[in-house]
């Protein structure tokens, strides 16, 4: 937990007021709406129902809910009409997290529906920030939603290894290790 803390907290310095910004569903997402909630001037487009309800206690954030069906496993909200309505949102940047990592194969899920939604936000945004703890990177998942090259910038923790660290050099991912 303290690594997606740390994460969360890289993350946070990102943020402007006057930023709108998409948080998918993931713990680490969840950490920084704790650090968000005396923010000024901020949007905050979410899947996830633990971040709306954090940021629901925030007195200058307009927070977002994208609906569809609940995913019990992690709290996030999925549907197959979403992605469409996602497209048509502006945000400044989508901070993302994902099941599994690798510097081959981008960020990757478990649920197709997941991904896409992921996906969808990840299209609109101007800026894509992985947030992603070394724990990450010791699987592989089906359903792929951003390639490493789509990616702007990866938060990971320190405690990832010499070998993973010398992949992502060598993908050329910039990556910022907190």
């Amino acid at each position: 937990l303290e690594e997606k803390r740390r994460v969360a907290a890289r993350a946070v310095e990102l943020i402007q007021p006057g930023t709108t910004i998409f948080l998918d569903g993931s713990t680490t997402a969840f950490q920084m709406t704790r650090l968000l909630r005396d923010m000024h001037n901020l949007t905050v487009i979410t899947t996830g129902l633990y971040a709306a309800l954090e940021l629901s206690f925030a007195p200058d954030v307009t927070t977002i809910v994208v609906g569809g069906i609940l995913r019990r496993r992690t709290s996030s909200l999925v549907d197959t009409l979403s992605p469409n309505l996602l497209r048509r949102l502006h945000v400044d940047i989508a901070f993302l997290s994902c099941r599994a990592f690798s510097a081959e194969q981008g960020m990757m899920e478990s649920d197709l529906r997941e991904a896409q939604m992921k996906r969808a936000m990840a299209e609109t945004a101007l800026r894509k920030v992985a947030l992603v703890d070394h724990a990450k990177f010791a699987s592989v998942y089906v359903a792929t939603s951003l390639l490493p090259e789509e990616i702007d910038l990866l938060i990971v923790d320190n405690g990832l290894g010499e070998d993973h660290r010398r992949a992502l050099d060598a993908a050329q991912i910039t990556v910022e290790y907190v």
